[in-house]
C-alpha cells in the first residue's frame, strides 16, 4: 500500500488524532500544574491531583468529539462512555502503569525507572485499543 493511501486510511487518521489529543492534554496538564505550583503558590504535590479533573474533562471531550467521532453515532450514550472512560483512565491506566512497573522491575530486573518508562511508552497503545473497542464504539 502506498504511503498516501496508508495516511488516508481511517485507522491511521484516528491514530493521528489520538496522538494530537494526547499532545494537547500533555501540554495542558503541564501548564495547569506549573501555573498552580508557580504563580498560584501551591505545592506541586497538590497541584498535580488538582489538575486531573481539568485534564480528564478535556481528554474525554477530545476523545469523544475529535478522535473517535466518526459518523457521530455510538453504541453507548455519553453517560455510559464517561463511566467507562473514567474506569479505564483511572483504574486501568493507573493500575497497568503501577502494576506493570512493579512486574517489569521485579521479573525482568529492569530497574524501577526503566520499567516505568517502558510502561508509559506502552500504555498509549493499550489505551487507544481499549478506548476504540470498549469506550467510544
Amino acid at each position: 500500500m502506498a504511503l498516501s493511501a496508508t495516511l488516508r486510511h481511517p485507522l491511521t487518521a484516528q491514530l493521528g488524532r489520538f496522538a494530537i489529543a494526547g499532545l494537547v492534554t500533555l501540554v495542558l496538564g503541564a501548564v495547569v500544574v506549573l501555573l498552580l505550583s508557580g504563580p498560584a503558590g501551591l505545592a506541586i504535590q497538590l497541584a498535580i491531583p488538582l489538575s486531573y479533573p481539568v485534564i480528564a474533562v478535556v481528554h474525554f471531550s477530545l476523545q469523544r468529539r475529535f478522535v473517535f467521532a466518526g459518523d457521530g453515532t455510538y453504541a453507548l450514550g455519553g453517560g455510559a462512555q464517561l463511566r467507562r472512560y473514567l474506569l479505564v483512565a483511572v483504574v486501568g491506566h493507573y493500575g497497568c502503569v503501577a502494576g506493570g512497573t512493579a512486574f517489569l522491575d521485579h521479573v525482568a530486573g529492569l530497574g524501577d525507572q526503566v520499567a516505568y518508562l517502558v510502561m508509559v511508552c506502552t500504555m498509549p497503545i493499550v489505551m487507544f485499543v481499549v478506548m476504540r473497542l470498549r469506550v467510544f464504539h
